[in-house]
């Protein structure tokens, strides 16, 4: 039996959402399938490290308090199962994809 896939909406471009000296390591945007809110998470991956690529001009600290989320889901994932890079103009990514909160 095959099942009919309901609408997706991917989005178009992903926006920067990381530390402001260097906005790019989290990228994130909005994705609908079948009317229900999700958000599209990526973070720019070093491959040869396998974990976050940090710009080594930027504090530890900083990253710490304003991506610490993002890491751990990353490094949660990337250690419970087969996983995929995928390359974006401004890096390579690990992306994810989680329901959007409801208010």
């Amino acid at each position: 039996m095959n099942a009919q896939l309901p609408n997706i909406t991917w989005p178009t471009q992903l926006r920067e959402a990381g530390p402001t000296t260097d906005p790019s390591i989290v990228l994130v945007g909005e994705a609908t399938i079948a009317g229900t809110e999700f958000v599209v998470t990526a973070i720019r991956i070093n491959q040869y490290q396998t974990g976050p690529d940090y710009n080594e001009a930027v504090r530890m600290r900083l990253y710490e308090r304003t991506i610490a989320n993002a890491v751990d889901i990353a490094d949660f994932l990337m250690d419970i199962a087969d996983f995929t890079l995928v390359p974006l103009e401004c890096g390579t990514y690990l992306l994810w994809m989680v329901p959007a909160e409801v208010e």
